[in-house]
C-alpha cells in the first residue's frame, strides 16, 4: 500500500452514499494514495455548543460534545469552526451599530449580544490553545471535551456575581493623570529620579510564560500581557483595556508567586491597564507565528508534486488550509 494518505470530509449521509466507496477507490488508483473519511459536522450543532458555553449550562454542553462522537469528526476542524465563529462575534463587538452593515447572520448577531468582548476574547484564546493541545493528546475527543469545559470553568461572567467589596478588593488600582494646576510663576525643576533599570529585553517573556507552572485565567493574563520593565526586583506588565478583568488581584498574587518560584527570587509583579500597540504579548506573537506558518505551508503545497497529481486528475483545489501549531504537529488541507 502507498504511504500517503489523504483526508476526504464528506457530510454524514454520504456515509451511506456507495458512490463514495467509488471515489475513495479512484483516489488509491489513479492517484496513488490511501483516502479516509473524516465525517463533517453541521455548522449548527457547532453553534449550539456556543450557545450552552455562553448559558453556563454544563450539562447541555457535554451532551452535545459527546452527541458529536457518531460524525466520527475531525475535532480541529471542529474548533476552527468554533474559533470562526467567535471572530465574527469578535468582529460584530468592534463594529457596535454597524455591525449589521457586514454581518447579515441573525443567530451569531444574538450570541454576540449575549456573550461579552471580553469573555468572547477568552474563548478564542481557550479553543486555539486546546486545538493546538488536540496533536499532543492520546484522546482527540476528550482534548475536545475538555477545551469546551474549560471555557465553561473560566467563564468571565461567573465574576459578575461576586459582591461589590470584593470586587472592589481584586480590581486593580489605575491612577489616571491628572494636568499640574496653573501657577504664576514656573515651578523650580524636580531633582531627577533615580534612573530604573529598564533591559526588559533581556527576559523572554513568552518563553517564560510557557514554562510557568499556571493554569486557566492566571495563565491567559500572563499570555495576554505585555513586559515593559524589569530588574532584580520589580516586574511591570501591561494588559490591554479589553484584558483588564483578568488582572484581577488574586490573578496577578499567583502569577507573582510563579514567577518568584520559577526565576528564583524574590519580586514584586505589578500591572498596569493601558493600551499600548508597540507592545506584543505571547498570545499575539502565537498568533503571528501561526499565521506566517500557515502561509508557508500553503507555498508548499503549491508546488506539491502530490497536490498536483491531484488537480491534474481531478480538477481539485485546495478551499482552505489549516495548521496545527506544536513542534510535532503536521499540516492540514482540504
Amino acid at each position: 500500500l502507498s504511504d500517503k494518505f489523504v483526508g476526504v470530509q464528506i457530510g454524514p449521509a454520504s456515509f451511506v452514499d456507495e458512490s463514495v466507496d467509488t471515489v475513495l477507490d479512484t483516489l488509491q488508483q489513479r492517484a496513488g494514495v490511501n483516502a479516509i473519511m473524516l465525517g463533517t459536522v453541521d455548522r449548527d450543532r457547532i453553534r449550539k455548543l456556543l450557545d450552552a458555553v455562553i448559558a453556563g449550562d454544563g450539562y447541555t454542553l457535554v451532551s452535545r460534545a459527546r452527541g458529536l462522537s457518531e460524525y466520527v469528526p475531525d475535532y480541529a476542524q471542529v474548533l476552527a469552526e468554533l474559533l470562526s465563529s467567535l471572530r465574527r462575534i469578535a468582529v460584530v463587538h468592534a463594529l457596535e451599530n454597524r455591525a449589521p452593515d457586514v454581518e447579515s447572520d441573525t443567530e451569531l448577531l444574538e450570541l454576540a449580544r449575549r456573550v461579552s468582548p471580553e469573555a468572547c476574547q477568552l474563548y478564542y484564546q481557550i479553543a486555539l490553545t486546546g486545538r493546538r493541545d488536540l496533536a499532543m493528546s492520546p484522546d482527540p475527543e476528550a482534548a475536545f471535551e475538555m477545551t469546551l469545559i474549560r471555557m465553561l470553568a473560566f467563564r468571565p461572567a461567573a465574576a459578575d456575581h461576586d459582591t461589590a467589596d470584593d470586587q472592589a478588593g481584586d480590581a486593580m488600582p489605575i491612577v489616571a493623570k491628572t494636568p499640574s494646576p496653573e501657577v504664576d510663576a514656573p515651578a523650580p525643576a524636580a531633582p531627577p529620579a533615580p534612573a530604573v533599570d529598564r533591559h526588559a529585553a533581556d527576559l523572554d517573556w513568552r518563553r517564560v510564560v510557557e514554562e510557568l507552572d499556571v493554569v486557566g485565567l492566571v495563565r491567559e493574563l500572563a499570555r495576554n500581557s505585555a513586559i515593559i520593565v524589569q530588574d532584580d526586583r520589580v516586574i511591570e506588565l501591561v494588559v490591554a483595556p479589553q484584558f483588564e478583568k483578568l488582572a484581577a488581584r488574586r490573578h496577578v498574587d499567583a502569577l507573582q508567586r510563579a514567577l518568584r518560584a520559577k526565576l528564583g527570587r524574590e519580586l514584586t509583579l505589578t500591572v498596569t491597564i493601558e493600551r499600548d500597540d508597540s507592545l506584543t504579548t505571547p498570545s499575539q506573537q502565537q498568533v503571528a507565528a501561526d499565521a506566517e506558518r500557515k502561509r508557508q505551508v500553503e507555498a508548499e503545497l503549491e508546488t506539491d508534486p502530490n497536490v498536483q497529481a491531484m488537480r491534474a486528475a481531478f480538477d481539485a483545489t485546495i478551499e482552505e488550509v489549516s495548521v496545527r501549531t506544536g513542534s510535532e504537529s503536521e499540516p492540514e488541507s482540504s
